[in-house]
């Protein structure tokens, strides 16, 4: 398991192997979705029609290869743990779904467990 400290005191756990392609950027704590949990995030600049844009890519995501309209569910509910073994790929339906169903895990102490 590797550690990746964050802005705002934060970090993130991932697997190993996963290293290399953490490090090619630099991520920062970005709050956002149900609850306003804190993911590990990075922005990308890219171009069209000559206009400037930016984009932030969540580590989960980019973890999971996660195609566009699905979504990357962190199992456990906390969302500094981005393990292969925690993330799963799934449609927005089937995501808020175990939101639902396990609303004790989805709770500030889990989100807390993300902060050193």
């Amino acid at each position: 398991m590797a550690i990746l400290q964050l802005t705002q005191d934060y970090f993130v756990e991932f697997d190993d192997e996963d290293i290399p392609t953490a490090n090619k950027h630099k991520w920062f704590a970005k709050f956002g979705g149900t609850g306003g949990q804190p993911y590990a995030a990075r922005s990308e600049t890219y171009y069209v029609d000559g206009k400037r844009k930016v984009r932030t890519i969540r580590l989960h995501r980019q973890i999971m290869n996660c195609p566009q309209g699905m979504e990357v569910d962190h199992i456990d509910g906390n969302t500094m743990n981005c393990r292969k073994a925690n993330l799963a790929v799934k449609t927005k339906a089937a995501n808020l779904e175990n939101r639902l169903k396990n609303p004790a895990e989805f709770d500030q102490q889990k989100i807390t467990e993300g902060i050193v």
